[in-house]
């Protein structure tokens, strides 16, 4: 059977390829043992992922806006101006991004 770890924090987030990575932080453990995980080693601590997203600035934070409204709207492609408003873009008047 697959053991389970506490994390502790993600102190980083990273694209690679067609995935995220993200850096953790494992509770009780040294800090010699962070590790780069998949977004499924992350999905029981999404708090300390925007936690990163915010102190970091990562782009991620999309991502998880996105998840949350589709599941308050159980949608599968939630209302584009409504993400963009939550996830802090403004949309141009025109419409267009230069």
């Amino acid at each position: 059977s697959t053991q389970e770890y506490e994390v502790e924090d993600v102190l980083a987030i990273r694209k690679e390829k067609d995935r995220t990575l993200f850096f953790i932080k494992w509770k009780n453990w040294s800090s010699r043992f962070n590790s780069w995980e998949t977004e499924e080693s992350v999905q029981n601590c999404m708090s300390l992922v925007l936690d990163c997203c915010i102190r970091t600035n990562s782009s991620y934070r999309g991502n998880i806006v996105q998840r949350a409204l589709r599941l308050a709207c159980r949608a599968e492609d939630p209302d584009v101006a409504m993400l963009s408003r939550l996830s802090g873009f403004r949309v141009p008047e025109n419409g267009f991004v230069r």
